[in-house]
């Protein structure tokens, strides 16, 4: 697994950011594994992007990669049920809280 992690100011930096020569140098390296928009699903990798300052540190919490594990997790959640899945992890995101202590969680 591969995280490429960078930090924006806001959405149109990131959109100026995907055509930059560096950028494309290095989706070109990983052509061949990255699973592109539309293309083969029997590669390898897929590309996701996650919303959220995972550099942030909320107040009593450690930084989140100063954990022993990182755990990243995609919900494909259809959109007639995208109301009542925010709802219910709403309810129930303290135990995930709870269970990381003392470090931060990152949401996106």
């Amino acid at each position: 697994m591969l995280y490429i992690i960078e930090k924006r100011d806001s959405p149109e930096a990131h959109r100026a950011f995907l055509p930059s020569a560096e950028t494309q140098r290095l989706l070109e390296f990983f052509k061949k594994d990255i699973i592109m928009d539309g293309e083969d699903k029997g590669k390898k990798m897929q590309m996701w992007h996650l919303n959220s300052d995972v550099s942030a540190v909320s107040r009593g919490t450690e930084w989140a990669f100063n954990a022993l594990l990182i755990s990243c997790n995609w919900y494909f959640v259809p959109k007639k049920q995208k109301d009542s899945f925010i709802e219910k992890f709403n309810e129930v995101k303290g135990l995930l809280d709870d269970f990381t202590k003392p470090h931060s969680v990152a949401r996106g």
